[in-house]
């Protein structure tokens, strides 16, 4: 049994991080040994402003739009870091947002994304968008095969506070087992239907102008294969993890020095923006009717697996 707590990005992090732990291979052994494939984390980028006109493709991302890190086949974990980030638009600048990412162990793939606002100046007047409060949904899921039934066992999840049974499929011989699965990372965003808040008519064309911009944005799927090696004598499975993240953001208008302050700190409307994150990681332990045979990454020769080019489903209803 392993247990995982979450505490909000953490949650997300936290699993992704702490599942698939391999034991060392011990040299003088003299069954053969698998490498876990290099980690991956990648961060893309999305701008939104109320500047009337605004086109997220002219935006300039400082360093880059997209940045990813991976691991080697020689250290196919990632060490805790962070991405760091900015975007200009027609000579305004957002502010330079960090995400961190914890260890990452080898075989996991992350998929994360950031929004950055970017203000606009009237006469009078800064209009920025500011993130107010942020809210996440998550969705597991697994392979076919063992989401479908299939699975001889279960290991026990807890996820804030509630316990979660993931099935586990077998590879039950002296014969390690090479396969692959596909998952679904995104990249983009979408505003919320109906989500648009006009609290100060005077302003309403720059709320207006934030949630048209930020319409012409799309969370866009992205079908990717990745593979796997079980252990002999093992009981395994992939768990995908993907995190739904609703931010609302306030339209604010800020004086200058010269101008008398709104009511509300300034705040003239609000909307709500969809994002999702995404992450995969395969995971096994030793079969329980054949523990005293089992050790991690270690096997005869390669099988052939079953679930070859199989996605991640979610697990049938009892």
């Amino acid at each position: 049994m392993f247990n995982i707590y979450f505490k909000e990005m953490k949650k997300f992090f936290s699993l992704i991080a702490l599942v698939g732990v391999f034991a060392a291979c011990n040299p003088e052994d003299l069954t053969t040994y698998f490498t876990v494939t290099p980690a991956t984390v990648t961060l893309t980028a999305n701008a939104v402003s109320a500047a009337p006109g605004f086109s997220e493709s002219a935006v300039t991302y400082t360093p880059a739009k997209t940045q990813t890190v991976s691991g080697t086949e020689a250290t196919p974990s990632i060490a805790p870091g962070q991405f760091t980030v900015s975007a200009s638009y027609e000579g305004a600048n957002s502010e330079t947002q960090t995400v961190a990412y914890p260890r990452v162990l080898g075989g996991a793939d992350l998929k994360l994304n950031v929004t950055l606002t970017i203000p606009y100046s009237i006469p009078g007047y800064e209009i920025s968008i500011v993130k107010a409060e942020s809210e996440s949904e998550y969705t597991w899921k697994c392979l076919k095969a063992a989401a479908h039934g299939h699975g001889i066992t279960t290991k026990t999840v807890e996820y804030d506070g509630e316990e979660y049974e993931i099935p586990m499929l077998e590879n039950a011989n002296e014969f390690t087992l090479t396969d692959t699965y596909t998952f679904e990372s995104y990249t983009g965003q979408e505003l919320v239907p109906g989500s648009k808040v006009i609290t100060n008519p005077d302003f309403a064309e720059y709320v207006d102008h934030a949630w048209d911009n930020a319409s012409a944005d799309k969370i866009k799927p992205t079908k990717e294969e990745k593979e796997f090696t079980v252990s002999a004598w093992a009981i395994y499975n992939v768990l995908g993890v993907i995190e739904t993240v609703t931010d609302t953001y306030e339209v604010v208008a800020t004086p200058d020095a010269n101008t008398p302050a709104l009511p509300d700190g300034g705040v003239v409307g609000s909307f709500q923006i969809r994002k999702k994150n995404s992450g995969s990681q395969f995971f096994e332990f030793a079969h329980p009717d054949h523990a005293s045979h089992y050790e991690a990454g270690h096997g005869h020769g390669h099988g052939n697996g079953s679930n070859a080019g199989g996605g991640l489903v979610e697990q049938d209803a009892d």
